[in-house]
């Protein structure tokens, strides 16, 4: 979608999608942390007017209404204690004012929840709260915090900003990456944009692949590698896993990346895109055909098996490492029931208990040592 011109405009349903995901993930990632830590903030990068033209609410309003509705105790005891910091960055003074004024009307006096409403470029007020955060981490007392980045363009979301936050601990990042406009620009006249593609990248490595004589696609497909392998070795992020959006021509829009360093963050991720992707292909369209056949990768049990089968052969490995394989490094989550159980029934697996304290076909002990035959 081309940057809107209006304060407010049309939602599309591959946005409505993300939100999904942003919604269901905050939901399972700020009670674990405010039963932990008391303390988390959500920061917002390019927030918007708050919604949109058939009053659907957008990201801000997501981001409170999660709070402010969440059954946890914690939750509710963080943001009456006060310890839940939002903030919201806007460039644009007209959808900036919007958002303020939409907020004012929420049932917010009430509540400690009092969201900051900033007026400038996610670059700039970024790289100011990275200077408290840095300060914060100095003194110890670093705050968990969540980064939702969702421009419309490819030219103020720089790859060492990205950086900086995943070196604070407990930061996470959920960015979108504009591939289509990306590759549009790359496959005409890019010179004049060689900067922002540098700073977007953290390399030139993407001009090797902008002078090449290949097809779109391919040239999409490498310049998703890149940016996946640059989230991992400069920004530092552990673990990253993209999201692909489809548009109402089921053409590739944006890839959404999270970054973060947490395996369990990672957990709850996947499983909040599982939810708006049952499939396990991990991508929305906007495109609708009820003739659309199933996808050729279509995942199922006997894939995961066929997974656990080709990366331990010969191997002997505790469950718990099988199953920080699974998660970090295949589309699934449910190991155990899917996975193991199943390969032990078919005498493709050997389990190991030393300490004898093993239920049958159970493998709810992380120190069980597993041998692929």
């Amino acid at each position: 979608m081309a940057t809107p011109d209006s304060t407010i405009w049309p939602v599309e349903r591959h946005t409505q999608a993300k939100h999904e995901i942003l919604r269901r993930y905050l939901g399972a990632w700020l009670p674990i942390l405010l039963n932990r830590y008391q303390r988390a903030r959500i920061v917002d990068g390019f927030a918007g007017p708050g919604e949109y033209e058939g009053g659907q609410i957008g990201s801000p309003l997501i981001v409170l209404q999660t709070l402010l509705d969440h059954p946890d105790k914690g939750v509710q005891t963080a943001i009456r204690k006060g310890t839940v910091e939002i903030i919201f960055i806007e460039q644009d003074q007209k959808r900036s004012h919007h958002l303020r004024e939409l907020l004012a009307q929420q049932a917010l006096k009430t509540t400690q929840l009092q969201p900051s409403i900033i007026t400038g470029t996610f670059t700039t007020e970024m790289e100011q709260l990275l200077l408290k955060m840095e300060r914060q981490r100095a003194r110890k007392m670093p705050v968990p915090t969540f980064v939702f980045i969702d421009p419309f363009g490819y030219s103020h979301t720089p790859m060492h900003i990205i950086a900086r936050i995943m070196q604070q601990p407990m930061c996470e990042v959920l960015v979108n990456f504009m591939a289509e406009e990306i590759n549009r620009f790359l496959a005409v006249d890019y010179r004049t944009k060689e900067q922002h593609y540098d700073l977007l990248f953290g390399t030139d490595e993407w001009r090797q692949i902008a002078r090449q004589a290949i097809t779109p696609a391919e040239r999409r497909r490498l310049q998703h590698e890149l940016y996946q392998r640059q989230l991992l070795d400069v920004a530092g992020a552990k673990y990253v896993w993209p999201f692909r959006m489809r548009n109402r021509r089921n053409a590739t829009d944006y890839f959404l990346f999270f970054c973060t360093n947490s395996i369990k963050g990672l957990v709850e991720m996947k499983r909040a895109m599982w939810k708006v992707d049952p499939s396990g292909n991990f991508e929305f369209s906007d495109f609708s055909n009820p003739y659309q056949p199933l996808l050729l990768n279509e995942l199922n049990d006997a894939d995961l098996q066929a997974r656990l089968i080709s990366h331990f052969k010969g191997q002997t490995v505790t469950v718990g490492e099988i199953e920080h394989y699974v998660h970090a490094h295949t589309p699934y989550l449910n190991c155990k029931e899917k996975g193991l159980k199943p390969l032990e029934q078919a005498g493709k697996i050997r389990v190991i208990d030393p300490f004898s304290r093993r239920n049958r076909q159970s493998f709810s002990d992380d120190r069980l040592r597993i041998t692929f035959l």
